[in-house]
């Protein structure tokens, strides 16, 4: 038979004791270790991206931009003001063909009008400039006449027009008929006393140079 000490006893009941307490430890920490990780906030996948928004229509664009503007703008008719505009260029045609310069100058051209032309040098204005060129014109010669030819009247608004096109002059030189085809820019702009150009742009057609 063996006996055993005391102390020798006391340890093993010890070493049993522990065991059974760390056992149970292990055993969570095990489980714990093959369990699923937590998807924590900041490993969340991204949102997906929103659609663009659709831009507006161009009129509701203006509208929110300007609509003082579109409330003030004046209703009018392109085709009533290119028929003024074309008429006012048949006048300025009759009264040069006439010889009556002084009537071109005072009633066809605004009192700020601007003209250029290859047959004079620099820009002439209307103070004094553009009546000397057509006294001039018709004092050289006085059977000037103008044809038009191809012409385009362009509206910009209520009150202001283009007109572009050909035209030709003829005249007798020395007993010769001579004809000028040129081309012409016109500015029209609308006052109380009716259509006036206010810029006239007038060159020579390249052939007729040469």
């Amino acid at each position: 038979m063996t006996v055993t000490s005391p102390i020798r006893a006391g340890l093993m009941a010890w070493a049993i004791a522990a065991i059974g307490v760390l056992s149970p430890i292990a055993a969570d920490a095990a489980t714990a270790s093959k369990a699923k990780p937590i998807q924590t906030a900041a490993l969340a996948t991204e949102p997906r991206p929103m659609p663009k928004p659709t831009p507006p229509p161009a009129s509701a664009v203006i509208a929110a931009v300007a609509p003082s503007a579109l409330a003030g703008a004046r209703a009018f008719d392109p085709n009533q003001v290119k028929s003024e505009i074309d008429a006012a260029l048949a006048s300025w045609a009759w009264s040069l063909n006439s010889g009556q310069q002084g009537i071109v100058v005072t009633n066809m051209y605004g009192n700020d009008a601007i003209m250029m032309s290859d047959d004079a040098d620099g820009v002439m204005f209307n103070n004094g400039g553009i009546v000397r060129y057509y006294g001039n014109l018709v004092a050289q010669r006085p059977d000037l006449k103008v044809t038009f030819g191809d012409g385009w009247i362009t509206v910009l608004g209520p009150d202001v027009g283009t007109a572009t096109g050909f035209y030709t002059f003829a005249y007798t030189e020395k007993g010769r008929e001579v004809s000028v085809p040129a081309r012409y820019t016109l500015i029209y702009r609308k006052t109380s006393d009716g259509w006036r150009i206010v810029s006239h742009h007038s060159s020579r057609m390249p052939q007729a140079h040469s």
